[in-house]
């Protein structure tokens, strides 16, 4: 998975204060997309040992109500197992930070 961005402190895209999450890649193309800079799949970074102790450090705190996860499209097949393994390793280290 790549992504593009991870925003700390974050109380716009969700309930509390969270730590998003942009995803690279989309291919959906839908109109009026206010977010076309996330489409390339290969923009970004790679989401390494470093992205993810950086999401720990935030989900260690206690302002952290969990992560948002946008985009790009989180959810498309080439991104979905890797955010999928995240999310259960998240659901497992850090119960109620959804």
């Amino acid at each position: 998975m790549r992504y593009l961005d991870i925003k700390h402190c974050n109380m716009v895209n969700g309930d509390g204060l969270r730590t998003v999450i942009w995803v690279a890649g989309c291919d959906r193309n839908c109109p009026g997309c206010f977010s076309p800079h996330t489409h390339d799949f290969k923009a970004g970074l790679e989401f390494d040992e470093k992205a993810k102790a950086e999401l720990v450090r935030d989900l260690s705190e206690d302002w952290c109500a969990g992560v948002t996860w946008l985009g790009g499209e989180p959810l498309h097949p080439a991104n979905f197992p890797d955010v999928l393994r995240l999310a259960k390793e998240i659901r497992e280290e850090y119960p109620g930070k959804t």
